[in-house]
């Protein structure tokens, strides 16, 4: 079997968080223009973060199942006030994804999805995804307030219970 990589065309769109320049697959590495904008791939994940003081989240998103489809639908609809029906051909970021089960409903709808989690929550989400077939979800461990992308990189972006839990909340 192989280790998975990510998508080429998700990884086209990859910038280094410190100096946005454009990164290119090497391997098990994502590069830039220096030593500076290089990145491990884990497991097909791009990694631009360690879990630090988030390692006990990853930890909680990978042991338990929160995943519960109605529900999950019903919640995305009541905190968003977006439609499902609206998400189709949408390229959509979900901003702290833990365990990916609101990237899997916005998946499921028909949107391009990239889900990303400071933590290694990011493995509970993309087996989630994979479990349910969905291959339109590309996933990354970053921190979300320096993001891997360039500008405009979305039509959407969705935080679902996220923000309160970072070291610096107001920032």
């Amino acid at each position: 079997m192989s280790t998975p990589r990510p998508r080429d065309s998700f990884v086209a769109t990859l910038r280094s968080p410190e100096s946005q320049a454009t990164l290119r697959g090497d391997g098990d590495r994502l590069v830039g223009g220096s030593e500076n904008d290089a990145f491990s791939v884990v497991d097909g994940i791009p990694r631009f973060v360690q879990d630090q003081h988030l390692e006990s989240f990853g930890l909680q998103w990978n042991r338990y199942e929160v995943a519960h489809d109605d529900e999950d639908r019903a919640t995305w609809q009541a905190k968003t006030g977006v439609s499902l029906d609206e998400l189709p051909g949408l390229r959509v970021l979900d901003a702290g994804c833990g365990g990916g089960r609101y990237a899997k409903v916005v998946a499921a709808a028909g949107a391009d999805v990239v889900a990303v989690d400071h933590t290694r929550a990011v493995e509970k989400a993309a087996r989630l995804c994979d479990e349910a077939g969905l291959s339109n979800v590309d996933f990354a461990q970053a921190d979300l307030k320096k993001l891997p992308f360039g500008p405009e990189s979305f039509d959407l972006v969705f935080s679902l219970g996220v923000m309160h839990h970072d070291a610096d909340t107001r920032a």
